[in-house]
């Protein structure tokens, strides 16, 4: 399955909603929130990672 950069950037930004509503939703202290932030980086840098990957190998 290759990732379109409008397809990834879309799935980041959906990501990045999602921490948002947790957020507000459970009313997480602010190093909580810090913390699922990096884990999104992370998120981010692997699929980025995976992406670029398939566009190199084909």
């Amino acid at each position: 399955m290759e990732l379109e950069k409008s397809e990834l950037q879309l799935i980041i930004e959906e990501k990045k909603h999602e921490l948002v509503f947790l957020t507000l939703k459970y009313d997480l202290k602010h190093e909580e929130v810090l913390r699922c932030s990096q884990d999104l980086d992370f998120f981010v840098y692997y699929l980025m990672q995976k992406y670029y990957e398939q566009k190199i190998s084909k």
